[in-house]
């Protein structure tokens, strides 16, 4: 299962800007990598989901906004990504090598 966060954080402050990297660097700690610059994801394990939820929304600035999506692999693999007029097929950018 993969979990994406599609984050949205006005920065008009300092203070906003240190809570967007914190929440970041959260996320990035949890096994999340950027998926493109404010959306982030990672692959885990259906259990983990519930608690994972509650962890995110602990941790999310006060002045930002966090949606979290649940995907399957299936659905993961058939994202299309195009880098301008060329197609890039998705890679397994966690590093995680598939067993099965």
């Amino acid at each position: 299962m993969w979990v994406l966060v599609l984050l949205d954080i006005a920065i008009l402050r300092r203070e906003d800007r240190r809570d967007s990297e914190k929440f970041k660097r959260f996320l990035f700690e949890n096994g999340f990598h950027a998926f493109q610059y404010s959306v982030f994801a990672a692959k885990k394990k259906k259990e983990e989901l519930e608690n994972l939820k509650k962890v995110i929304v602990q941790n999310l600035p006060e002045r930002g906004r966090a949606d979290i999506l649940y995907i399957t692999d299936q659905q993961f693999e058939n994202i299309v990504s195009f880098y301008g007029k060329r197609h890039r097929p998705l890679s397994n950018s966690t590093g995680q090598i598939d067993l099965f």
